[in-house]
């Protein structure tokens, strides 16, 4: 029987691939900064995609042959898995437009299509193996990149000489999925990186009466402080060093307590907020673990390090380039629009907590049955956001 911290290392080995070996930023700064350009033997026209750019772009731009390439390439990962799983309770195939109803302009897009001679370009049987239904985490929030407010308080006094995307991951009941992605500079802490995490857990709202019955909640107007973290990182526990015994002194005492605590790792003298990437040994592809707000678990995953190139932002960082859209519980009432506020402790509704939307708490109006029922909002996702 595998226990379940084998069943979970071995998640993480599947989730993320090997890790490098350590690289020392600076050494690796230092390296690249000798390299010679590579030269190329044509010009970077005859490598563009100008030619090609200009027709998809107006083909895509056009709904009505657009809608037909998405469903195009919808119907043929149905079929795809359709005939790979035979085992499966088949659903009838919806079937594309009649050629009668297609407009010319969409006639004369598949004619194209045909023609194409690349092999590669239709799908195969085999690739079936290699597809899969989309998942949240593939979404991106974003239309473009996001700055960050840190980057205003930024100054000139470190000046970055590389780039790192780390992307983030959150550990759920169903596994570990991925909520971020972003672009720090090697001048950057440990600190820095933590606060730009999209946590959920930062946007609960506060108990602002304690002698009113029931009590009411509210979002505070500032971003709470930190109220603990601990960075595994290399075997290497960090701190926030808000307190005297900060959480990465809890950890290790627990670890100590329960005779659990692995000889390689222990705990250092510098907080997150003055741990600069770096002076780090980092390593590509390796789950690097986060703990705050009690039991609330992340990875940080370094996707790439980089020197900085003429191209990029001067201002701004930490970028972020991906944020995974937040699921939202739906009104229990209407099932349409978000839920907003959760009832707890209302007779009228059939469970507790339900989660409401705004007009539909307003026409229930208050409960004359229970002089208990308490509101709470639900979260606005500001911070990180």
């Amino acid at each position: 029987m595998i226990s379940a911290s084998a069943r979970h290392n071995h998640a993480i080995e599947n989730h993320f691939g090997p890790s490098s070996d350590p690289i020392d930023i600076p050494t690796f700064v230092e390296n690249a900064a000798t390299l010679p350009e590579l030269g190329v033997s044509s010009t970077e026209e005859d490598f563009g995609v100008d030619d090609i750019l200009e027709p998809i772009s107006e083909v895509w731009n056009k709904p009505a042959l657009s809608a037909f390439l998405v469903k195009s390439h919808e119907l043929v990962i149905d079929e795809l898995h359709r005939r790979t799983k035979p085992g499966t309770k088949k659903k009838k195939p919806v079937a594309g437009p009649a050629t009668a109803e297609k407009s010319s302009a969409v006639k004369e897009l598949e004619g194209h299509l045909s023609e194409i001679k690349i092999s590669s370009y239709s799908y195969p049987m085999d690739a079936a193996g290699f597809t899969r239904a989309v998942k949240n985490s593939d979404l991106n929030a974003l239309r473009i990149v996001k700055s960050s407010r840190l980057g205003e308080e930024m100054d000139d006094e470190s000046p970055a000489d590389a780039i790192l995307t780390i992307t983030v991951y959150s550990r759920g009941n169903s596994g570990l999925s991925r909520i971020s992605q972003h672009a720090f500079l090697d001048s950057h802490t440990l600190g820095d990186v933590f606060e730009a995490i999209p946590c959920v857990l930062n946007d609960i709202p506060r108990k602002v009466t304690s002698s009113e019955e029931p009590p009411r909640y509210a979002f505070p107007h500032e971003p709470d402080p930190i109220s603990g973290v601990a960075m595994l990182v290399e075997n290497t526990v960090y701190g926030d060093g808000m307190h005297k015994e900060d959480y990465a002194d809890r950890l290790c005492a627990f670890l100590e307590a329960t005779e659990r605590m692995p000889e390689e790792i222990e705990k250092s003298p510098t907080p997150i907020f003055e741990a600069k990437l770096r002076n780090l040994l980092l390593r590509l592809h390796e789950p690097y673990w986060v703990l705050h707000r009690g039991n609330c678990e992340h990875f940080l995953v370094v996707d790439q390090i980089r020197l900085k190139h003429a191209s990029d932002p001067c201002s701004g960082y930490p970028l972020t380039l991906q944020l995974t859209p937040v699921q939202l519980d739906l009104c229990r009432i209407c099932v349409r629009l978000p839920a907003t506020i959760s009832i707890v402790g209302d007779e009228r509704l059939g469970e507790s907590p339900c989660p409401l939307c705004g007009p539909c708490a307003s026409a229930m109006g208050p409960s004359t049955i229970n002089a208990g029922v308490i509101s709470v909002p639900m979260g606005r996702y500001q911070m990180g956001w």
